[in-house]
């Protein structure tokens, strides 16, 4: 559990980067093979900034002798995981704790350890987050009581690299797939709108197929792909499917916990009768092995003596 300590205190104008250009260390997981869109928003980040930012690979921990103090303000991506110390080590959240600078913190997937992610965020005094919650409900998301004096501005999840505005692709009827699309199957606590960006591209081939459509879909790990194999795949579709965002899941309080349950359940319901139905089905096989008189023998009532 993620101590919850003082809440930082306010920011002023004189505290806003907007005075000269300033220095910023950027903490993030930046390896060779990270997904092209974490990428893309860490290399934006300081292409298009006007202050310096440094890119720092700091997952996991650090050494004890790092120094914060020689930058003006430290950034946390949102390939960091705040509240796991897998992501950030203890050496590591001592020294942003530490650190008297401006701090901010870019988040994602904000259905997640909502409560810890709050309470990291206290502990280690972050002035400005970076969410993608929309406005009208930021403060469901992220109550003022729970962090005082934070600046929560709201962002997209991610941009259009320059390098494709020029990029050239095949003609419109050049490409051969109609219709493309891939996702991945995601846990039932996510919800019945989460289990829809799986369950339509089946649904959506099925009804393809009568009208002679090259479709291209799947929800297998090992189909996923990556980098410029994506955008090929992309410029090679002439459609692709939408699905709906996934539904908010994050519980802070009892009233939001009994609404993502009635989310979740549906899901969890059909498939525990699925379950049910092929347990039957299998017990009914081995009865079926058994001698007719212990069957028979099975099915007579038994009498305490």
């Amino acid at each position: 559990m993620i101590p919850v300590t003082h809440p930082v205190p306010p920011l002023t104008a004189v505290d806003a980067p907007n005075l000269k250009r300033l220095n910023f260390l950027l903490l993030c997981d930046f390896m060779p093979g990270s997904a092209s869109t974490i990428i893309d928003h860490v290399m934006g980040l300081k292409e298009f900034s006007r202050h310096s930012i440094q890119i720092f690979n700091s997952r996991g921990d650090v050494s004890t002798l790092l120094e914060l103090d020689r930058f003006d303000g430290v950034i946390i991506h949102y390939s960091l995981v705040a509240c796991m110390d897998t992501y950030i080590g203890p050496n590591l959240r001592a020294a942003i704790c530490r650190f008297k600078g401006l701090k901010a913190a870019f988040i994602q997937d904000e259905y997640r350890w909502i409560n810890d992610t709050m309470a990291a965020f206290r502990q280690l005094g972050i002035h400005i987050l970076f969410s993608v919650v929309p406005q009208e409900i930021m403060d469901e998301y992220y109550p003022q009581d729970r962090l005082p004096n934070v600046v929560r501005e709201t962002v997209l999840t991610g941009y259009v690299p320059g390098e494709l505005l020029d990029r050239k692709v095949p003609r419109l009827e050049d490409r051969s797939i109609d219709v493309g699309y891939r996702a991945r199957k995601v846990p039932d606590w996510l919800g019945s709108f989460a289990q829809e960006k799986w369950l339509i591209a089946g649904r959506f081939e099925a009804d393809a197929a009568p009208y002679g459509l090259t479709c291209d879909m799947s929800t297998r790990e090992e189909d996923r792909i990556y980098g410029e194999n994506w955008v090929d795949f992309l410029a090679n579709c002439k459609a692709v499917l939408g699905a709906p965002k996934v539904a908010p899941a994050f519980a802070t309080s009892q009233a939001r916990f009994s609404a993502t349950w009635i989310n979740i359940w549906p899901v969890i319901h059909r498939r525990a009768l699925k379950r049910c139905a092929i347990f039957i089905s299998r017990m009914r096989t081995i009865a079926s092995f058994l001698p007719s008189s212990r069957r028979d023998a099975s099915r007579r009532p038994r009498y305490e003596h």
